[in-house]
């Protein structure tokens, strides 16, 4: 992670717009097919969930305008982000559990970390401590898995310097023998274009050609 020289950033100008905005932050829905993934999970007895984490993160760490982070003392730019996801409890209630990226690790090895550590934050309190919430190379990620959902708007405080993407996705459905879901991105409009959402989902839609070959 590194502080970048503010007076050179290219999107100084485009921040500064937003910042004149009580909430710069918008919403994107798209559906993606997810039938290569879904396969290459059933095969490899992955985590569906876990294994579509893998993918959009390593979609997120592809496009550089993801890695920057608004701070009060200026901008970092980190070098990766880490999935920071919610996982199911008893009694209908759900933890957070935070993984640390590993770049260039494998999507087995992955979901057999996010595995481990979400079990193991069973017997650990269901929100992370202070010092873990206080960071931001994070991607928070969460699933709606028993409804389809068109919009969905996530809670966060207003503060214009929020910039943690926030990526859900809902039920998966299959039709004419493919699966799709709706995948949910929020961003903080000073760092994130529409620009830079279709390069993130080109880079997904690559790992999961990459996963239709493999298979």
């Amino acid at each position: 992670m590194k502080y970048i020289d503010e007076t050179t950033w290219e999107r100084r100008d485009i921040s500064a717009l937003f910042s004149n905005i009580a909430i710069p932050f918008y919403s994107v829905t798209t559906p993606v097919d997810v039938t290569a993934l879904y396969r290459y999970c059933k095969r490899h007895s992955l985590s569906f969930y876990h294994g579509m984490m893998y993918c959009v993160l390593s979609a997120c760490n592809a496009v550089p305008a993801f890695l920057y982070k608004l701070r009060k003392d200026g901008v970092v730019k980190h070098d990766y982000l880490s999935p920071s996801f919610t996982y199911p409890r008893e009694n209908d209630s759900f933890g957070i559990v935070n993984v640390e990226w590993q770049d260039g690790e494998d999507m087995a090895s992955f979901c057999q970390r996010c595995k481990r550590a979400q079990d193991a934050a069973l017997l650990l309190p269901p929100i992370p401590s202070d010092e873990e919430e206080a960071r931001d190379d994070f991607v928070y990620i969460s699933c709606i898995p028993w409804f389809t959902v068109t919009h969905v708007t996530q809670e966060m405080s207003l503060d214009i310097n929020e910039s943690i993407p926030r990526l859900l996705w809902d039920k998966m459905v299959e039709k004419d023998e493919r699966r799709q879901l709706s995948l949910i991105i929020q961003v903080n409009h000073r760092l994130i274009d529409g620009k830079h959402i279709h390069l993130f989902l080109q880079e997904l839609n690559a790992t999961f050609l990459k996963l239709e070959e493999a298979l």
